[in-house]
């Protein structure tokens, strides 16, 4: 496989070029617009125009969890292991590997040890094969079963087939050509002049673009087996219904053989993989794929170069053009909402002001409260109006709630709340409190977990993003209710703002000097870069249009924060990007959207859940935010 050099997942032994490359093209990445990466939904139209998807798209950080997930939910539903056929694997790529491996661990944790994830990988390089079955080994001491084919997939079975290879002896001739040695094994194909090209691409001036003739010397050839789909299937003893996920590296020859798959009775995988960029055939064939894949009932994603598919089961129309409907309705409902200017100016113009008009208008920790209709237990006990809220719990029989009822319950009440659950009657959405110790995540996911169980708890919002789950999502800590968001907010003039955390504490007035020039900046980070803004102050820079910079996961992260955090991956990171902001920082300052933090935003949130389908995530935060 051939890719582009992934600084994210390499940056130990990445040069300090590509990492230059990589913080920008990140920090740019944060702070633009993206329509996101759904290149074509189930049953429509399909309008592909020019380039199936360009390289700046990948699967967004929701949608991932979301394939994870639906895997997932299916290991329950089969009799026996989930099935991948993974052809062309070369050696695995990292992220390959570690996604296999986390893959595996899931399924043990959730089906408690009985079902595991079953590999097929067939790769035609002896030496390839090699190291496929050294690495390997780690995701088999992971409990997954692994089968190995050495052969390669082509339209007619052969014994002998000359295949050409790449060999690593270009470095010692040009050691300074782009792409990293250690994929310099992942160039083969049948096509001689596809290796070539590729290599071609990646050279420079320095390099041989002179006399690529010179190229003959470091392509070798190979004889490799040949076999047919039909017969790789057949000698891998696995029929077309138990191909769970599909995976198809063919170094371009990936959309001449999907047809030979889809011809197949019965073959309709969960998921589905393949490369678009660089194929052999024209660019219509790879969207005559696409279609092929959406008449079947399949999302079509764009992750970088690779083309993603996911089916949502037997109910894929109706789910699907339910979640289409759902995403045009919420669009427009966000856009009908006042912005952020707008309510803040009335904010200013209501007079004296207290935490109860504050925390009716602005997100703050009694976010779970100002949401719900009903609460269980005790929460909330210091938030307005939380003895208006009808409290349920504390007795058994059947519980039959008015319909669209949001209940709020704290974290420390969530067992007590799931002992409950059996007796409820009626469809609910819960808002779940912070909780007050990170000690507690672990038997909280197990807690959130068993209640997402009940048919009758369609969604669950937690302040705090702590678990992966299409019916769960994170709602952000929020504001102090004493911010004084009633000033007026100061120009842009600096790029970084450093904070000391140990000079005190977090000052929330804009008459304070900290706070003035903490909205005077465009980016705001802890100083040292050895760690971050609690997300209370994350959610107050934002307040003043300021991008926080921190170390927090970006997975978990990312879908609350939008363009509003700059999310890096260690101190490493941290103290290039802080290096390089001081001068660059305007030009690439975007001021982000803050629609996230209004009331009215995840009262509109909460209100999409009442309606969605059980199973199906929500469109994301980033997706509906405006600008």
């Amino acid at each position: 496989m051939v890719r582009c050099y992934d600084a994210w997942s390499q940056s130990s032994g990445g040069t300090a070029h590509l990492r230059k490359l990589w913080f920008t093209a990140s920090l740019l990445s944060s702070l633009q617009c993206c329509n996101g990466s759904v290149v074509c939904w189930p049953y429509s139209a399909c309008r592909l125009v020019n380039e199936t998807c360009g390289f700046d798209k990948k699967l967004g950080v929701q949608n991932s969890r979301d394939h994870v997930d639906l895997l997932i939910q299916h290991a329950h539903e089969i009799t026996g292991n989930l099935t991948t056929l993974h052809i062309g694997t070369n050696q695995l790529l990292d992220e390959e590997l570690q996604w296999y491996q986390q893959l595996q661990r899931r399924i043990r944790e959730e089906t408690a040890g009985a079902k595991a994830l079953s590999l097929v990988f067939v790769e035609p390089q002896p030496a390839a094969m090699h190291r496929l079955r050294e690495r390997a080994r780690q995701i088999e001491e992971e409990g997954a079963e692994i089968t190995f084919i050495e052969a390669a997939l082509c339209h007619e079975n052969a014994q002998d087939q000359v295949f050409y290879i790449l060999t690593d002896r270009l470095y010692e001739d040009f050691p300074n050509y782009t792409i990293p040695r250690d994929r310099i094994g992942f160039l083969s194909s049948f096509s001689k002049n596809r290796i070539t090209e590729m290599v071609l691409q990646y050279a420079s001036e320095q390099d041989f673009l002179s006399r690529p003739e010179l190229l003959d010397y470091y392509v070798d050839k190979v004889s490799v087996r040949c076999w047919d789909a039909l017969e790789l299937l057949r000698q891998a003893a696995l029929p077309p219904t138990e191909i769970h996920m599909l995976v198809t590296d063919l170094e371009g020859y990936d959309t001449q053989f999907l047809p030979f798959f889809f011809a197949m009775d019965g073959f309709l995988p969960l998921s589905l993989t393949f490369e678009h960029y660089g194929q052999l055939l024209p660019g219509v064939v790879t969207q005559w794929t696409i279609k092929e894949l959406a008449h079947r009932g399949y999302i079509v994603y764009c992750h970088r170069q690779d083309i993603i598919a996911i089916r949502l089961g037997p109910d894929s129309f109706d789910a699907t053009h339910r979640i289409h409907s759902l995403y045009r309705s919420a669009r427009a409902r966000v856009a009908s909402l006042p912005t952020f200017e707008e309510q803040r100016q009335r904010f200013r113009e209501r007079g004296p002001k207290s935490v109860e008009t504050f925390a009716w208008r602005f997100i703050s920790p009694c976010l779970p409260i100002v949401l719900a209709t009903h609460r269980f237990g005790d929460i909330g006990e210091d938030c307005p109006s939380t003895s208006q809220l009808p409290k349920i719990g504390g007795g058994g029989g059947p519980l039959q709630l008015p319909a669209g009822s949001v209940l709020a319950v704290g974290a420390q009440s969530l067992q007590a709340l799931v002992n409950f659950s059996p007796w409820l009657r009626s469809k609910l959405v819960l808002v779940v409190g912070r909780p007050s110790s990170p000690s507690t995540l672990p038997s909280l996911r197990k807690q959130i977990r068993d209640l997402l169980k009940s048919r009758f708890v369609l969604h669950v919002f937690m302040q705090g993003p702590e678990l992966s789950h299409p019916d769960y999502e994170a709602l952000p800590l929020g504001l102090d209710p004493h911010l004084q968001l009633d000033r007026t907010e100061a120009r842009k003039q600096s790029n970084l703002l450093r904070i000391k955390i140990g000079e005190g504490p977090w000052k929330r007035s804009l008459g304070d000097n900290k706070s003035a020039a903490i909205a005077n900046a465009r980016y705001v980070m802890r100083e040292g870069e050895t760690g971050d803004l609690t997300e209370s102050c994350c959610w107050e820079a934002l307040a003043f249009g300021t991008i926080t910079i921190s170390k927090y996961a970006k997975e978990l992260y990312a879908p609350i924060f939008c363009k509003g955090a700059v999310l890096v991956h260690d101190d490493e990171d941290l103290r290039q990007l802080s290096l390089s902001l001081p001068s660059q920082g305007a030009a690439l300052y975007k001021k982000p959207s803050r629609d996230q933090l209004l009331v009215a935003f995840w009262k509109l949130r909460v209100s999409l859940a009442m309606k969605k389908i059980k199973g199906v995530a929500l469109p994301t935060v980033c997706e509906l935010l405006r600008g």
